[in-house]
């Protein structure tokens, strides 16, 4: 790369050299042509790093042919966006920022760029051989400017060898190897996993408008969320620094860092929890502090259009259009995401815990959370609040939350039900868009949490799980223009109340792995199964799946009236199920079987008496405690659960996820995969 050496050796970079990508950290492709701005004291400039180094980059420089403009039309164009949007994930990933520089070479033209979560601007395209002065201009700029204008946090301070807080954390990793650390301390030895060479620790300084400023040491955190664009949600374990007593008592508590969308109709989540507090609201967090980052706000929203098309895998933003502001919020307890749990009896009584949150949210402080989601569900171990001893579910994330006395406000922005996350929003809400979220829609959402985590990771007689998943949670109906209903498979299991593939092969949870012979028609039955070989989850997702098809029937039944009350009125209202042709519904799927203990009555009066039940929280806390008083197996995960003080921790990337493992040698896991949440009702 001539031009890299250029200007090197033109000596306007001070304190900074341009360093090639030769090699890669991780598993992403850095190809030879790409090379970054770092420090000169950086650790691949000093030789004590060989590979290239993410946490070290100040400037990114792509150099593509001229015919691979991003903004052309180009075959190679497309390629050229996607492969600056994951250099600027890496970038942001390792570090705490706002903001990053790059500079796109196309032959003999640049572009200028900056990255935030909002997007992207470039420049023009200039010929920088007869326009030199530009690029050298910006180099020198940047290189000389404060580390805030380059986009690094003011409120972060990276962790390196030698400083205090490094001590600290040393001090910590050798709890860790000397046993000094009880066995079933899981949230310290979880700290301590996070505390690794190959990823950069930081001390984050939470800015309290009420208590000041307090600071936090943090490693990788245990969960994030992927992507260039959006809140960019990383939840820490952070070890709390702010007074000596704490240095030397070492406090753990949760620390999340987001990028919120600055909208007066959302509330900010450390504003929501004190009140959900006061109210006596059991399993939600208890806050510690929380607070904006002053001047740390989104800006490409500005420069943004509409036609501009998206940065890939953008799942947590659908215009490109939003103001985002960073935001830190910290609270007392310590969860790791639902999808850890150790066995199936947990999951249940976790996400028993969190619906108990949602009924009294509702009841005492008269707030519907509105964004249920297997994110937003987490457990705490070593916690006897819960319905069972040794853990409790917390439902957290209350930004998305609206309180009832506002649900007749105008929301002609933003629709009342267009809050939550695509997979495990309800039929309804993803149907009927003018409506405002119901009671029933949570609860569906709740059920849609345990089916995912049941098929995924506990025995069932599914044969192509990953195929479920996507079918069920992850593909969508298009309806028109931008706007997108749930997948046709979860229309079809609330039409029906059964749990199908979309090869009309019924999935029951099973107790053990040996699972029953598939028929001729590749259908297997729940009641074809002995009893004893049934999983206590199953007759809870049955008799609740019944109960919403029920549910679903009324709303049929009720959207028919509406409509012969309108007298071929030119405009109809969508139905909850009826961008689905009743000709697919009845190819797919037989009317629905009618669950063991509810089939004494007609369909007319199982319809008439049973779908109301979905509407309260009764009947589904009903279901879910009686399903713990049941016998459970002891290992009936599939999956191995990080919610083990046996487990070892995978080294390996997760196949097809943009972040990549940390460095092989290190004996490391990487953050679980926070979703996006949706803004609109497209996915």
């Amino acid at each position: 790369m001539g031009q890299m050496h250029a200007i090197n050796k033109a000596n306007i970079l001070g304190d900074f050299m341009l360093s090639s990508a030769e090699t890669s950290s991780n598993n992403l492709d850095v190809d030879s042509a790409s090379c970054a701005m770092c420090a000169k004291d950086s650790p691949v400039l000093r030789g004590v790093q060989i590979c290239f180094d993410w946490a070290s980059v100040e400037v990114l420089v792509v150099c593509r042919q001229a015919e691979d403009d991003p903004f052309g039309q180009d075959p190679g164009s497309r390629n050229t966006l996607d492969y600056l949007t994951r250099c600027a994930s890496e970038a942001f990933d390792r570090q705490q920022r706002s903001h990053l520089f790059t500079v796109l070479v196309i032959g003999s033209f640049t572009r200028l760029g900056r990255w935030d979560r909002s997007g992207d601007v470039f420049s023009r395209k200039f010929d920088y051989k007869r326009e030199h002065e530009k690029l050298s201009s910006f180099f020198w700029q940047v290189a000389h400017v404060s580390a805030e204008v380059r986009g690094h946090d003011p409120l972060a301070t990276r962790i390196l060898p030698g400083s205090e807080d490094h001590e600290l954390l040393k001090a910590w990793q050798a709890k860790g190897s000397s046993q000094a650390l009880a066995d079933h301390d899981y949230i310290a030895r979880r700290f301590i996993r996070t505390l690794t060479d190959s990823w950069p620790s930081w001390r984050l300084t939470v800015d309290d408008s009420n208590q000041g400023r307090r600071d936090f040491l943090v490693g990788m955190p245990i969960c994030a969320q992927y992507g260039m664009i959006g809140q960019a949600t990383r939840g820490y374990i952070a070890l709390d620094v702010s007074d000596s007593q704490f240095r030397a008592g070492s406090r753990l508590v949760y620390l999340t860092d987001c990028w919120r969308v600055v909208d007066k109709r959302r509330g900010r989540e450390g504003d929501i929890l004190p009140y959900l507090n006061d109210k006596h609201v059991p399993n939600v967090p208890t806050l510690v502090c929380h607070g904006d980052l002053i001047g740390q706000r989104t800006l490409s929203q500005i420069w943004n259009t509409p036609t501009r098309r998206a940065a890939p895998e953008d799942e947590d933003d659908t215009s490109g259009m939003r103001t985002l502001q960073h935001y830190r919020v910290v609270v007392r307890e310590i969860g790791v995401p639902l999808e850890e749990f150790p066995r199936g009896k947990i999951l249940v009584a976790a996400v028993t815990d969190a619906i108990v949150a949602h009924r009294d949210a509702y009841a005492l402080a008269r707030v519907m959370h509105r964004n249920i989601s297997l994110d937003n569900i987490v457990i705490v171990p070593n916690s006897n609040n819960g319905v069972i001893e040794g853990y409790q579910g917390l439902l957290i994330d209350w930004e998305l939350s609206k309180p009832l006395d506002d649900r007749e406000t105008d929301d002609s922005e933003l629709h009342p039900s267009q809050a939550g996350t695509f997979p495990f929003m309800s039929v309804r809400a993803l149907s009927q868009n003018e409506l405002h979220t119901e009671i029933a829609d949570e609860l569906e959402s709740f059920l849609l949490v345990l089916i995912y985590c049941a098929v995924l990771h506990l025995h069932n007689t599914c044969r192509d799980v990953r195929e479920f998943i996507y079918d069920f949670f992850e593909s969508a109906v298009h309806v028109e223009g931008s706007h997108y209903t749930a997948s046709m498979l979860k229309q079809l299991t609330m039409q029906t109340g059964r749990l199908r593939t979309l090869d009309r092969e019924d999935i029951t949870i099973l107790r053990s792995p040996n699972a029953p012979t598939l028929n001729e028609s590749g259908a297997t039955a729940a009641q074809s199964i002995p009893e004893e070989k049934l999983h206590p989850l199953q007759p809870v997702i049955t008799n609740l799946l019944r109960l919403f098809n029920a549910h679903y029937q009324l709303l049929e039944e009720e959207s028919e009236d509406t409509l012969e009350n309108s007298r071929g009125s030119a405009t109809t209202p969508p139905t909850a199920l009826g961008s689905i042709s009743r000709r697919w519904q009845h190819h797919l799927f037989n009317r629905p079987m009618k669950a063991i203990d509810l089939a004494t009555r007609t369909w007319e009066e199982f319809v008439d008496v049973f779908a109301p039940q979905v509407r309260s929280y009764s009947t589904m806390l009903g279901f879910l405690r009686q399903s713990l008083n049941s016998k459970w197996p002891e290992n009936d995960r599939t999956t191995p659960s990080r919610l083990s003080f046996e487990y070892t921790p995978r080294k390996t990337e997760v196949p097809g996820n943009k972040r990549s493992a940390p460095d092989e040698s290190e004996s490391q896991e990487l953050p679980a995969r926070k979703r996006g949440r949706c803004a609109t009702s497209q996915p």
